[in-house]
């Protein structure tokens, strides 16, 4: 079950609230029947309860999966500290990393047989977690941290239904002090509401309704020139604010339970190379690529040149690896790995700021490249992108898909701002006029009704990264 859909944000999400912020433990708390830290330790069992339960709601032939795995992890790592069994520690990442590989490329085929079973939800995600617990856990002496890494602290973590499904990511040490100490105020309440609503608007008004135009374009065999160029700038844009929206609801939850979960984005699309996308998209997945195989393989601090790109090959491998199991993800990354070395050992990134054309290149790299992202194999991206340049393409264009298109001018139009950042800078100038701020509140119920209502009618629909 998503925090994006209807049923955990109007049922489950004000149940748990209803839990979490029972009246009554406050007045214990208030009064010195409990302490802060029972107080705290009894909420993190009342999240982590939810999350278990919404899993095996959702799916419940794996919660045992899910279950074993954090056993494993857990009890491994108190054999490994208490032992000094380094091995142990490798031997259970090892173990982590098979089983998140037989689902994405040996099961793939029972899966595909066998379609009601579904993929394992926030495998990708929990894996990562589990291993950023057991890599913190074998290089922390710090004694403070050794008290919070208690059962249930560690199994919020990697569980945590906030994040499971689609992120972000954040490292076992930086989260693990919140899980254990945390405090929340009505102003964290308030920002963290207002992120989730924002993350709606972002999901429903306009990923969802750029998706409809994408799917149809993409499932057809043949497009016109103009027909797959807009597609394709539909899908970038549909991408982003999927996941960028759903990661605001996910950020937003965490602010209302105390959480302060890592920022994910930093407007990507205004990026001058690909490089500085990197540092702007799924910033918690690159934090984790560079501080857990990055660095370990010694980053950019190595004696040569070919080391350096060998340690970025490893990366962005390891990065197609774990978005999917088609060859499309593997050679996706690779073209990020090959543009991002040209970028830092050519003055390619330098010579397009002179040329003020660093901008553009990297749209049109970026463009491209979700196209072969978002099809299900090599062939198709080779037709669609083909077809984008005129090769084997129905024409140059064609009025039924420009007709279809004319209805979602809003959403795109919408996109389009936000992506460029123009609304936030506007927002910032005007924040401090009273008038202004009551405005965008009306503005933003109205819009929350209005998604609301979408989604009733359209029902629900998965985020987009959470099938990986």
């Amino acid at each position: 079950m998503s925090i994006s859909s209807l049923l955990f944000l109007c049922v489950f999400f004000p149940l748990i609230l209803l839990f979490y912020y029972c009246p009554i433990l406050n007045v214990l708390k208030n009064n010195g029947r409990i302490s802060p830290v029972f107080l705290t330790s009894l909420r993190n069992i009342i999240l982590l309860a939810a999350g278990l339960g919404m899993y095996a709601l959702a799916q419940p032939l794996y919660i045992p999966l899910l279950i074993l795995s954090l056993l494993l992890n857990y009890f491994s790592v108190r054999l490994m500290t208490r032992f000094r069994l380094r091995v142990l520690g490798t031997v259970v990442i090892i173990a982590d990393v098979l089983v998140l590989f037989f689902f994405k490329y040996i099961g793939l085929a029972f899966l595909k047989a066998a379609p009601s079973y579904g993929f394992p939800v926030g495998l990708s995600f929990f894996t990562f977690r589990e291993i950023s617990y057991v890599i913190d856990s074998m290089n922390t002496d710090d004694d403070k941290q050794k008290e919070n890494r208690g059962f249930i602290n560690t199994a919020l973590y990697i569980t945590c239904f906030i994040t499971i499904y689609a992120g972000p990511l954040g490292s076992y040490n930086k989260e693990i002090g919140q899980i254990s100490s945390r405090e929340t105020d009505p102003g964290i309440i308030y920002t963290g509401l207002l992120r989730i609503v924002i993350g709606i608007l972002k999901k429903v008004l306009i990923a969802d309704s750029l998706m409809q135009f994408v799917n149809l374009c993409f499932a057809a065999n043949s497009l016109s020139v103009v027909a797959a160029w807009v597609a394709s700038v539909f899908y970038t844009l549909e991408l982003y604010f999927d996941f960028s929206g759903y990661t605001d609801i996910a950020i937003g939850i965490g602010n209302v339970f105390g959480f302060k979960f890592s920022e994910n984005f930093d407007l990507p699309y205004t990026a001058v190379s690909i490089c500085d996308f990197w540092k702007r998209w799924h910033i918690s997945l690159t934090k984790w690529f560079t501080e857990y195989i990055y660095f370990p393989l010694g980053g950019s601090r190595v004696r040569t040149h070919k080391r350096h790109i060998f340690n970025l090959f490893v990366v962005w491998l390891c990065t197609g690896i774990w978005h999917g199991s088609g060859m499309n993800y593997i050679i996706w990354a690779m073209i990020y790995f090959l543009f991002q070395t040209i970028e830092k050992y050519t003055g390619l990134e330098s010579k397009l700021k002179k040329l003020h054309l660093g901008h553009f290149y990297t749209l049109m790299l970026v463009n491209l490249n979700w196209v072969i992202f978002r099809c299900e194999t090599m062939n198709q991206a080779i037709r669609f992108i083909g077809n984008m340049f005129g090769y084997s393409a129905s024409g140059f264009m064609d009025r039924a898909s420009m007709e279809a298109a004319r209805h979602y001018l809003l959403p795109f139009i919408l996109g389009i701002l936000f992506a460029s950042g123009l609304p936030q800078k506007l927002h910032g100038r005007f924040v401090s006029s009273t008038l202004y701020r009551n405005t965008v509140r009306i503005a933003l119920i109205l819009l929350f009704a209005v998604s609301v209502t979408m989604m009733i009618s359209r029902g629900y629909t998965a985020p987009l990264y959470g099938s990986f």
